[in-house]
């Protein structure tokens, strides 16, 4: 592995030559095809990851056998870092969304980074403190609000990502699939067909194969609060 790899990893960006290297002898580059699997939740922790090229996502499995989504992790992200607290399993399953590309550092190599250089610690637990109020939000939202005001909000935030405006009507032609979006709402996917044949007997949408057309976004977002930050996971397209 070279130091142009580490280099597209925000919080190693401005690290000096030295602690590059270091970081670059003690890591190696793996891939992993789409669909694969880097770890399950009942895996030891014993690895650091950071996506180089690609997408993982992060689940985890509901007593119903459901999987649940907590969150995606792109270009330059890290994932595995509960060893920074001692934690002696992952707690969640990560798998490749797409061909992905990892930079896997092994935990004692990362104490030993981590020690000579207290930034880096420092850059991660910020980055993991962000991911835990996202989900901490996300789980407000599931335990409090009903799917139909769950699907509302995560269309609101999907026009807001993804949404090409046309004629005053938002395009979204590369949403998600029915079954990820039922993933990110905490429901089944025979639920989300349900809520959506009576949104566009509403006339708030018009859902298409592969696309869903929301004829009034206004009135969309005024039915249900949209927070700044997007609560859902976001995948990106």
């Amino acid at each position: 592995m070279k130091n142009t790899d580490l280099l597209m990893v925000p919080y190693f960006r401005d690290l000096n030559e030295e602690c590059l290297k270091l970081i670059e002898n003690n890591s190696t580059l793996k891939s992993f095809p789409k669909g694969s699997y880097v770890f399950h939740a009942d895996d030891k922790c014993t690895h650091l990851y950071i996506v180089k090229s690609g997408l993982i996502r992060i689940y985890i499995n509901g007593e119903d056998g459901r999987e649940i989504t907590i969150h995606y992790v792109d270009d330059g992200k890290f994932m595995g870092d509960t060893i920074l607290f001692n934690e002696e399993r992952y707690g969640a399953n990560a798998s490749a969304i797409e061909d992905t590309e990892l930079i896997v550092i092994e935990n004692r190599s990362l104490e030993k980074i981590i020690h000579q250089y207290p930034e880096i610690g420092i850059r991660m637990l910020a980055d993991f403190g962000h991911r835990l109020k996202r989900m901490m939000s996300l789980m407000g939202e599931m335990a409090l609000s009903d799917v139909r005001k769950r699907l509302l909000r995560l269309l609101s935030e999907l026009a807001k990502e993804h949404g090409a405006n046309k004629n005053g009507k938002i395009i979204l032609d590369k949403v998600t699939t029915q079954e990820e979006m039922a993933w990110r709402i905490g429901t089944t996917r025979e639920v989300l067909c349900r809520e959506l044949h009576r949104l566009e007997k509403e006339g708030v949408l018009t859902a298409d194969r592969g696309k869903i057309v929301i004829n009034d976004i206004t009135t969309l977002k005024g039915k249900v609060p949209v927070h700044d930050d997007p609560i859902f996971p976001m995948k990106r397209y």
